[in-house]
């Protein structure tokens, strides 16, 4: 017995001394990389690494397709030399399409770290108030597509189902619903598990886009659920980005960041809240304002923006216009 004891303090004292390496900032499964005019795109990753002559050693990264294969060009090469205990590295020249496999290690160890179901493709913005949230029945919805991911309101990867919005356990406190005590609060645990169970509604038109995209393009797609119900244009604000996530402008900027940076476009589905007669005549210079600071704040000058007329909303307050 203590021969067995003595042989397993051996072996950790042994593990523990091996030369590994981890990473501290990669891509998590599931993510999608925003391509560019080369239908390319590039992966960074850094971390450090443990062990007495593990300086100047490379680490090693491939990648795999669908079928496990390596994909053409990104068998095992290094991608940066360990320096200080510390590395860094960047796999470029990626193309469209996936899922892929990425693989790490570090050179001549048989130990790899592996991150999975990634893809390339094009980043979409959902923007607005309830029709873009979802406000359809949880019934017969769109069926998810293995190349239609999404960046949950949690901030998590995943592929995209319905519903796509749930504001209720979002990490920016925009979103929150108020409690008993009128204070905003996020769900969690059984709050959170109870609300899943008995949503009824919450289908909107984001997925149907995505899945009907990459029906056309055969481009993966990743959405970026951002609307919030019943907002209106002065909410959506940029004047409020300072706020961060306790501005929708704020949410919306930091998640796309959170995402990579840069996107293909924005759904913007909006107008029923400022469909009267003080708020309408204000709209059309609101909206405006709102696209040229999403342009400039995204760097991207000429960044698309889809957007339709409401149809026609009557209440009490403008029931004559």
């Amino acid at each position: 017995m203590r021969a067995k004891v003595l042989l397993l303090v051996v072996a950790s004292l042994t593990a523990a001394s091996a030369d590994e390496i981890r990473i501290t900032s990669s891509p998590v499964d599931n993510q999608v990389f925003q391509r560019t005019a080369e239908q390319t795109a590039s992966i960074s990753l850094s971390g450090a690494a443990t062990g007495k002559k593990v300086n100047g050693k490379d680490v090693e990264a491939r990648l795999l397709s669908a079928n496990s294969n390596p994909v053409p060009g990104f068998d095992w090469s290094s991608i940066g030399k360990i320096q200080k205990l510390q590395w860094s590295g960047e796999l470029k020249g990626i193309p469209v399409g996936g899922p892929y496999r990425l693989e790490v290690r570090l050179q001549g160890s048989d130990t790899t770290i592996s991150t999975a179901n990634l893809l390339v493709g094009d980043l979409w913005v959902l923007a607005g108030q309830s029709n873009m949230e979802g406000h359809g029945d949880l019934v017969d919805v769109q069926q998810p597509s293995p190349l239609v991911h999404t960046f949950d309101m949690a901030d998590r990867w995943l592929v995209a189902e319905e519903p796509l919005h749930t504001l209720v356990n979002a990490v920016d406190p925009v979103h929150w619903p108020l409690n008993a005590q009128r204070v905003p609060e996020r769900l969690t645990g059984q709050p959170l598990e109870d609300y899943v169970t008995n949503r009824k509604k919450g289908s909107g038109l984001g997925l149907p886009f995505a899945v009907e995209m990459v029906a056309r393009t055969n481009v993966p797609v990743g959405l970026i659920p951002c609307a919030h119900g019943g907002t209106s244009m002065d909410q959506w604000s940029p004047g409020l980005k300072d706020r961060e996530g306790e501005s929708l402008y704020g949410s919306m900027y930091r998640r796309v960041q959170a995402a990579g940076g840069r996107v293909k476009g924005v759904l913007w589905y909006q107008g029923e809240s400022d469909a009267n007669p003080k708020a309408a005549p204000a709209f059309l210079p609101k909206f405006e304002a709102f696209v040229k600071a999403v342009r400039a704040d995204f760097n991207q000058p000429q960044l698309p923006f889809y957007f339709v007329q409401i149809g026609r909303h009557i209440d009490k307050n403008n029931v004559s216009q």
